[in-house]
């Protein structure tokens, strides 16, 4: 490479550059959209969606325990375990069932 064609390369990796600078400067970007999510806990601010949710998943679990012959008259509290599937406390917190879904089919059990 002789010494004019290495100036005349560098000249244009130089102009290429500058040409870059100035594109970034003056080509606005699009910018991101910011969206503010508050999380907020649900036992400190339910929603009315949130609370129909939870109404009907209460309605569901006491159903399945119910149609497999077990009593719960009433739903205290639905606890989402690790492995999967549900634990149910019912009836002032006298019972406790443990609800998984197996293959497809919802899995009743008395803990």
């Amino acid at each position: 490479m002789t010494v004019k064609t290495r100036w005349g390369f560098l000249a244009i990796c130089f102009a290429l550059m500058v040409c870059c600078f100035i594109y970034d400067i003056f080509v606005p970007r699009p910018q991101p959209e910011r969206h503010e999510h508050v999380k907020t806990s649900p036992s400190i601010a339910p929603t009315a969606q949130d609370d129909t949710k939870a109404k009907v998943k209460k309605y569901l679990f006491q159903s399945m325990i119910q149609a497999r012959g077990y009593t719960c008259d009433s739903v205290d509290k639905l606890q989402p375990c690790f492995s999967g599937g549900y634990t149910v406390y019912c009836n002032g917190w006298r019972y406790e069932y443990r609800l998984k879904d197996v293959g497809g089919r919802w899995k009743v059990t008395v803990e």
